[in-house]
């Protein structure tokens, strides 16, 4: 019976209860952001919504106090994670170091020292404040941030997270939410290496853009792709009807960002148009353009004909014909392609290079470019 009480003790316990089982710690950044506002990368540790991830060759070095790092100051006596007390980060354009200790107070890094001009030269933490000493002592009381300028004229900034549940091992990706066109989200990034993911499925073909809250924001990371192998920095994406999108951003700067994603999405034309021209030996031109119905749908169209078609060279039209009779209309099945040509004189050095194509309701104006090589 034993286990049973056990049991049903736990479930008796609240949150906050269960929630202490988890070690936690606290974690303070100094970051001093170079001239474009970029911050290098924290390897090794990823903050993400009141979590504190550690590697695996941190954890193991401060479970058998052994050699830091690179980039790692540990001073972890006892050798355990529930130990830890603070990671405290200090952050510039070029590295990221991070102060790992089980102590409650402590002298700053030599190192630090040397390469800024701060106005701290010790920590002391507190249950709930994190104190910063020396000629200028700053309080921070969890989840606060502070601005200022160095002597030396460089930008400071710190924030303190408050305290974090601290977990070991890489931490899993977020999963991808759902969106679809012309949604809007706000998310909040909670700091160094946290990011979320994004599923968007396109009704039919045609342009995913993703738009963000506008501004410079140089530690973030927007990627798109078709799945986690190929995603790439870019703002847009092309797909087929019914195909899937991922999209990711991934925080870098200092402190939380609140982060504004809309998604916007642009079908395809549902008719597509090629063109091709040749110079015959007698100096006109043959010029020759297909219509092609890329969409589920049957389109109705007006007929390619001299009536509804223009020729261009440069942008200028070159070759226009006036019918006495409306152009036929007809209907193009999915996938169904119509072809037109018309023999073109035009001056010496002129050169058909595009067209403009009436096709009625089905999509208006089509503009149609010569592509060199393409074949009908």
């Amino acid at each position: 019976m034993r286990p049973c009480v056990l049991l049903v003790a736990l479930l008796l316990l609240p949150v906050s209860a269960l929630h202490a089982m988890t070690p936690a710690v606290r974690v303070v950044e100094l970051a001093m952001p170079g001239p474009e506002g970029e911050l290098a990368l924290c390897v090794g540790l990823r903050l993400s919504r009141g979590e504190a991830w550690l590697a695996h060759p941190v954890t193991e070095a401060i479970r058998n106090r052994g050699q830091a790092p690179a980039g790692w100051r540990l001073q972890a006596e006892t050798g355990t994670l529930e130990s830890l007390r603070l990671l405290l980060l200090w952050r510039d354009a070029r590295r990221c170091e991070i102060l790992a200790s089980d102590r409650t107070e402590g002298r700053f890094p030599e190192g630090w020292l040397d390469r800024a001009s701060l106005p701290w030269s010790r920590w002391q933490l507190a249950t709930s404040r994190f104190v910063l000493q020396g000629r200028q002592p700053l309080v921070l009381d969890g989840r606060q941030g502070w601005h200022g300028v160095l002597p030396t004229g460089q930008a400071l900034r710190l924030y303190d997270h408050g305290w974090l549940e601290l977990y070991a091992g890489r931490a899993q990706e977020p999963p991808a939410s759902p969106v679809g066109v012309d949604d809007a989200v706000t998310l909040r990034l909670e700091g160094p290496g946290d990011r979320a993911r994004f599923r968007f499925r396109a009704p039919v073909a045609g342009t995913l853009i993703v738009e963000r809250t506008p501004g410079t924001l140089p530690g973030l990371a927007l990627r798109i792709g078709r799945d986690a192998d190929s995603l790439a920095p870019r703002g847009s994406l092309d797909l087929p009807a019914g195909g899937e999108g991922l999209i990711e951003v991934r925080w870098q700067g200092s402190g939380p960002l609140q982060l504004d994603l809309g998604f916007l999405f642009v079908p395809d034309p549902p008719l597509r148009c090629r063109m091709r021209v040749e110079q015959l030996s007698d100096g006109r031109w043959q010029a020759r353009l297909v219509l092609h119905n890329a969409s589920r749908q049957v389109q109705w169209l007006a007929a390619p004909s001299a009536g509804t078609v223009t020729w261009l060279a440069g942008g200028a039209p070159v070759g226009v014909a006036r019918p006495g009779r409306q152009p036929e209309r007809i209907a193009l099945a999915p996938g169904e392609a119509i072809r037109h040509e018309q023999l073109l004189q035009l001056p010496p050095n002129v050169i058909p290079d595009g067209a403009e194509v009436n096709a009625g309701r089905a999509g208006d104006i089509l503009i149609c470019r010569v592509e060199p090589g393409s074949e009908e």
